[in-house]
């Protein structure tokens, strides 16, 4: 989540799409600067998400992080990952008229940035 958004720190205000600003509000997150944006997948309104693929200061490994659709994203997480009442917890939200985004985090066993750099959506 830390890197899967369109928020920017200008003067001291974060600022950007406001279900960004929403996101971050609800966990108390502040800015981070030692993450890397390596390649940037943006919004497909056509795929109903959007990806990064990420590297925190320090680490040799990259991470890929995406956002979008629960139904989307949900169907690139590993079943055991995804609770059992799913679908009934995104419809209880949705007909209460929520707007529902779903967060994705993964590993990458990748050792080289021309890998990512090679990489397709």
């Amino acid at each position: 989540m830390a890197s899967c958004h369109s928020l920017i720190l200008l003067d001291g205000t974060i600022q950007g799409d406001p279900l960004d600003l929403k996101m971050f509000e609800s966990t108390a997150w502040s800015p981070v600067e030692a993450i890397a944006i390596l390649r940037q997948f943006p919004f497909s309104s056509s795929l109903q998400r959007m990806s990064v693929i990420a590297q925190l200061a320090g680490e040799h490994h990259f991470r890929a992080y995406m956002k979008g659709a629960p139904e989307m994203v949900a169907r690139f997480c590993r079943p055991e990952t995804v609770p059992k009442n799913f679908p009934q917890e995104l419809r209880n939200y949705t007909v209460q008229g929520f707007r529902v985004i779903a967060l994705a985090h993964k590993v990458l066993k990748m050792g080289k940035l021309s890998d990512v750099q090679r990489l397709a959506r």
